[in-house]
């Protein structure tokens, strides 16, 4: 069956049509719950069908086919954008009238398929049951979501990151979506195991979906961090924040000021410049912001040479840098995120993510700014956030 058949140009979600379809006949003995939000499009969800068992392929194919017959006449080209095939607005200011859902794809449409009490939870891969059916969220499972999301009037689906996670400081087993590995990559979890077809066709089919019946896609990307074991670690170690590796991270009970001066997290601040700080920012002023104390400065090494980064055997890059201040070389690892802002910001450090470096320093030997801190990541010190100094390559 060719993607014709769905009446408008939509090659992805007909190549997925065609594979559920082929596979339908061959449905074996499910144990396969789905909730009763997931109805096809035209058909309300029930209060008091909570949830219930379904021969997957079957049910899958049913959304499809719902998806056709309720498809937008405006959209002739559902694989690519609509916005000009739309007239609700030109440019950016169709945003004003929208009605946007948000979508966390591995969280909103889990779900517990074998009713065991538990999600997930395969040796091999937690997001996989014992029958290896994936109980985390995917682009499949969202495509039955679209029903319930298109009755309650969304116009529009604001997916949270897609994009490939990192491993290295995960919190829980699957790691946060903003831990970005790579931007240029989809996390290959969201993939539906149930078809045989890679990540990137079954997010082309969940947008084309989408665009069929009308809803636009935004997808968001994060740019100002990455994570700590994120491709770019190799290809511009430039672009990131070096530390000593002998520097433990502090912990949450590393309440005393000398312990919290030997240890990395947030920088510490006196009362005094705390208030000289916050007084400068509310007036706009950011020349001359107080730096972090001189000991936590010293953490930051400068960035290693490509040929000087390895991956130890937890799957951490380390480097070999050259300490600026005595001019040793000395073994160097990514450090931790945390709040940008206000700078006695008290929550926990972000162990699975990192600011980017954005701007260099007008000395790359000995540089001024080579720590992270507040007037380094926000709040820009203006003496270092110039256009000539915006870190576009390699040193």
């Amino acid at each position: 069956m060719s993607s014709s058949h769905l009446g408008v140009s939509s090659p992805s979600l007909g190549a997925l049509r065609d594979r559920i379809s082929a596979l339908k006949d061959k449905e074996r003995s499910w144990k396969y719950c789905v909730p009763g939000a997931w109805r096809p499009v035209g058909k309300l969800f029930e209060k008091t069908e909570p949830k219930s068992f379904v021969q997957p392929y079957s049910f899958f194919l049913e959304h499809v086919n719902a998806i056709e017959m309720y498809r937008s006449p405006l959209v002739t080209d559902p694989s690519g954008s609509i916005n000009s095939q739309l007239s609700t607005g030109t440019g950016g200011s169709w945003v004003e009238k929208e009605i946007i859902y948000n979508l966390f794809v591995r969280l909103s449409t889990s779900f517990d398929h074998n009713q065991d009490g538990i999600l997930g939870g395969s040796p091999k891969d937690i997001s996989l049951n014992p029958e290896g059916i994936r109980e985390s969220g995917t682009f499949l499972k969202s495509i039955a979501l679209l029903g319930h999301i298109k009755n309650l009037g969304a116009t529009t689906i604001h997916l949270l990151p897609v994009t490939t996670i990192g491993r290295d400081g995960n919190k829980g087993n699957l790691g946060s979506p903003y831990a970005i590995k790579n931007v240029y990559t989809l996390e290959p979890s969201l993939a539906d195991p149930l078809v045989e077809m890679s990540v990137e066709e079954q997010f082309k089919a969940f947008v084309e979906a989408c665009h069929m019946l009308g809803l636009r896609v935004i997808c968001e990307f994060v740019f100002r961090t990455a994570s700590k074991d994120a491709d770019w670690v190799k290809e511009h170690p430039e672009w990131f924040y070096w530390i000593d590796a002998k520097i433990q991270d502090r912990n949450p009970q590393d309440v005393g000021e000398e312990t919290q001066k030997l240890k990395y997290g947030n920088p510490v601040f006196s009362k005094e410049q705390l208030v000289s700080i916050k007084e400068k920012v509310s007036k706009c002023d950011f020349f001359g912001l107080p730096e972090p104390p001189v000991e936590y400065r010293r953490f930051f090494k400068l960035p290693p040479s490509k040929d000087k980064i390895k991956i130890n055997e937890k799957g951490q890059y380390r480097g070999f840098s050259l300490d600026p201040e005595n001019e040793e070389m000395v073994e160097t690892r990514i450090p931790g995120a945390f709040a940008d802002w206000p700078p006695d910001d008290t929550q926990p450090p972000w162990g699975d993510v990192t600011y980017l470096r954005m701007y260099l320093d007008e000395n790359l030997e000995k540089p001024r700014f080579n720590y992270i801190s507040y007037n380094t990541i926000r709040m820009y010190e203006t003496t270092f956030a110039k256009k000539e100094l915006a870190n576009l390559g390699e040193f």
